[in-house]
Formats: structure tokens, sequence, C-alpha cells
């Protein structure tokens, strides 16, 4: 499945849309993907999101909410409970400060909180520093949320994912994701991985996850890895085509309410069209097989992409 141009609400087959909250965020790590939107200021009113998310959802979408620190307005919090997402990102900050916050979280049904602690990088990259990350957590789980961090891995700690995991365990999350550092700007780039480091990190992973049963902590990996042949599921969607979804089955609107194939991609060399009038208007279409991920063809520079992915 594609998006045809001329693609609008009315869909005869279920597609994820990425809805863009707001572009603000408290904090300014060079690696954040929505880093190149910060500054803008656009947060979308409320009335607005309400009219836009109805129409999706009218249209046969699913919706999931995205954007840059959506809990700095905590208005935001009354949309998540329309559409029933029970899990919001964060990168701790206003967590760590508002031990309140976290318990509005779980009255509007949020179940688990999502926060960054990108161990081995924060300098490198910026981050929010781990003291903050931590009482973010405790927070949180004093609320009665339960916690996934989202790590970033790059060249300076693709060989310490298992201490990661421990540490993580340790500080009372239930899960982690790791996601391959992405290059959104020039900043970024020296601590991208090479193919060997990458190979190193998944089997650590892999060591990883026989050391915890999943209830005891899901060591989870996100698509921009593009580990394919790292479990038999994810071998057998990209067999398939369905690994990367891409501009295929889910598209990203950004608060300006152009188009993107992901919110990775959300650049102007890859807007594919625009949200206007209730309506989703495709006016480009971009190559993805789905066997692979999209963003890190599309990002990761090409003359050190041949060999990164895992075979």
């Amino acid at each position: 499945m594609s998006w045809p141009i001329g693609t609008t609400t009315t869909k005869e087959v279920e597609m994820k849309i990425v809805y863009a909250l707001t572009d603000v965020c408290n904090w300014h790590c060079s690696h954040c993907y929505k880093r190149l939107r910060q500054g803008t200021d656009i947060a979308r009113p409320i009335d607005q999101c309400k009219k836009d998310i109805k129409a999706l959802l009218e249209g046969g979408h699913t919706v999931t909410l995205g954007g840059a620190e959506n809990l700095t307005n905590s208005d935001y919090l009354e949309i998540y409970g329309l559409i029933g997402q029970k899990y919001i990102l964060s990168n701790g900050v206003i967590p760590s400060k508002d031990k309140g916050l976290c318990a509005d979280l779980a009255a509007v049904g949020i179940e688990c909180i999502h926060i960054s602690w990108h161990i081995g990088m924060i300098d490198a990259i910026k981050s929010v520093p781990e003291k903050i990350v931590r009482r973010a957590i405790d927070n949180a789980i004093e609320a009665g949320l339960a916690v996934m961090i989202l790590c970033d891995v790059g060249n300076l700690n693709y060989n310490l994912l298992m201490q990661i995991t421990a540490e993580v365990k340790k500080a009372g999350a239930v899960s982690i994701k790791f996601m391959q550092l992405m290059p959104t700007n020039q900043q970024v780039e020296p601590y991208l991985m090479t193919a060997k480091q990458k190979e190193s990190a998944i089997k650590q992973i892999r060591l990883s996850r026989t050391c915890y049963r999943e209830e005891e902590l899901k060591i989870k990996v996100h698509g921009t890895f593009n580990a394919i042949k790292l479990t038999e599921r994810r071998a057998i969607a990209s067999s398939q085509g369905v690994f990367c979804p891409a501009g295929k089955d889910m598209i990203a609107i950004d608060t300006d309410d152009k188009v993107y194939p992901c919110p990775f991609l959300a650049q102007a060399q890859f807007q594919i069209g625009i949200w206007e009038d209730g309506q989703l208007k495709i006016n480009k279409t971009i190559a993805n097989d789905g066997k692979n991920c999209l963003a890190e063809s599309q990002l990761i520079p090409q003359h050190n992409l041949a060999g990164r992915r895992l075979k």
C-alpha cells in the first residue's frame, strides 16, 4: 500500500498518522529530529487539534500524538485522553519538577511515560542530565506510571549497552528502546556508528535479552536501527516489504501542516503533501519498498551507508 497522488482522508485501508502538537521544547538536544523546527514556537491550539484529529479518525485512520515536548502545555493531556493514547514522550525535565503532573498523566489514562536518557551520549548531544532524568523516573513511578527509557546509540556508547540495560533496570524502568543516532545536523555526524560498531551493538542487545525476562525488563530496538535480522518477526516483515511503513502505511503531519513520510524525515526535501481544510493532499511520492528503514537510507551519509545494514 502507498499514498497515491491526491489522497484525502477517505481511505479504505487504515493508515497511521503521527500528528505533531507543538514545536515548543524546554531543552535543545543537538540530535533531536524536531531540532530544525525548535525556535518556531508553533503550538497548535487545542480546538484545532480536536478538529483535525476528529477528521482523521472519521477518515478511517489511527492517530498517534507526536511533537517536541508536549508536556510544555498541560492542556494537551485532554487530547491524549480523547484518542486513548496510553503513553507520552518526554525529555524528563517537567516530570522531574512536577509530581502532580505525573498524577495528571495517570488521570487521563496514560499508563507509561517514555523518557529520553541517552546514557554515554549526554554530553556529546547535549541532552538532559542524568540527575534530572532520575528524578523524573522516580516521580513517574511514585505516581503509578510505568517507565520506558529511550536511548540513542552512537559511537560513544555502542559498547556500553549491557551496562546501560542494567542501569535502566536498577532505576526502575520496565523497558528500554535503543534507537540509532541519526544525523539531523553536522554536529551529530561525528558520533554516528560505523558498520562494525552497529554490529557490536546488536550483539550486546541480543546478550542483554538473555539476562532478563520480558516481565523484568523489555529490551526493544527502534526501526531506525534497521536491525532486520534481530528477530524472525523482523526478517519476515522485511521480506514482505512491511518492515518500514514510512510513506506507505504511515505519514507524519508536522505543526505547520506539512506532510512527511515519517517524523525523522520532516525536512523540506522529503515533504510529500499538506494537511489542509480537513484533507490530506498528497502531491509527491517517495520510493520505499518497506524492506529497510527509509530514514536510515536517506539520512545516513552515503559514503558510510554501504555495509551498515545487518545481513
